[in-house]
């Protein structure tokens, strides 16, 4: 069998035309999804009850059910409750924006917990508005610690748009498609259209966002700085002191512990245990 991959240059303008309409599918629920990602994290850590039952509920349904089967019921089924007419990509936009917020509550909610409680106790002392305070002093730092497992949320939502083209919308999957079945050279073409949108992984966005003085919480950090872990470690070896754990935890269990800042179950035998507190 003898491959030819000239023949994709005839169809070079379809394929960009594709690109650009998955590209501009993903940013647009990007955009709305972490909007509405943000809105129900905020509404999991309230006090309300009936919000954090809710939003609760809403999360784990849209994770847990499958992007198609969403995408399919609000093409076919919700036209017919609502009694209007709803276009492909309409539909594609609702069904992404609620995935998209779903997934991206749960980044919110963890950042939302990292900002510290004098950041709130500062805002309540100066008199900020409720408005004044999410928008300008918690959603900045929330973005910024969320932003590494944003861009990783943001590939996957560019991986699940390809779905769309299941209800004949003209993204790149949907006109790749349609150009292998017309030429009978699907290696090809589906080839090109893979190397079209190579996806980045979570990790090399991390590394990238580290290259920049990034950490994966998104606090900056000195180029060859020492985490907060490793400083702890350092520190108790050189006064001579022994690590002793609760339980039965191997070395390297007690050093992921450490680096990974979970060290509730962990105490230092030495003459100054409160040097190492953390």
């Amino acid at each position: 069998m003898t491959f030819n991959f000239a023949i994709v240059l005839k169809y070079q303008e379809a394929l960009l035309l594709g690109l650009w309409m998955t590209l501009k599918l993903t940013l647009i629920c990007i955009l709305l999804g972490c909007a509405l990602g943000f809105l129900l994290a905020l509404a999991r850590t309230s006090k309300s009850a009936i919000l954090r039952g809710a939003s609760s509920v809403y999360v784990e349904f849209f994770r847990g059910t499958p992007v198609l089967v969403q995408l399919f019921w609000i093409f076919f089924c919700l036209p017919l409750v609502l009694g209007v007419e709803l276009s492909n990509l309409a539909s594609g936009i609702i069904a992404l924006t609620l995935y998209m917020g779903a997934i991206s509550s749960e980044t919110f909610r963890a950042s939302l917990k990292a900002v510290g409680r004098e950041q709130l106790d500062a805002c309540v002392a100066l008199g900020l508005s409720p408005f004044v305070r999410t928008t300008s002093v918690i959603l900045p730092q929330a973005i910024l610690r969320a932003a590494p497992t944003l861009l990783s949320n943001c590939v996957s939502l560019f991986k699940e748009s390809a779905l769309v083209s299941a209800v004949g919308m003209a993204d790149l999957m949907f006109v790749g498609q349609n150009i292998s079945n017309n030429t009978a050279r699907p290696i090809e073409v589906l080839s090109v259209e893979g190397a079209m949108v190579p996806g980045p992984t979570a990790l090399e966005i991390a590394e990238s966002l580290k290259s920049h003085g990034l950490n994966v919480t998104g606090q900056h950090v000195k180029p060859g700085a020492k985490t907060a872990g490793q400083t702890i470690v350092d520190r108790a070896q050189a006064l001579g002191a022994d690590l002793i754990v609760k339980g039965a935890y191997t070395q390297s269990r007690l050093r992921q512990m450490i680096f990974g800042g979970v060290t509730r179950d962990l105490i230092l035998s030495s003459p100054l245990p409160v040097l190492f507190s953390y």
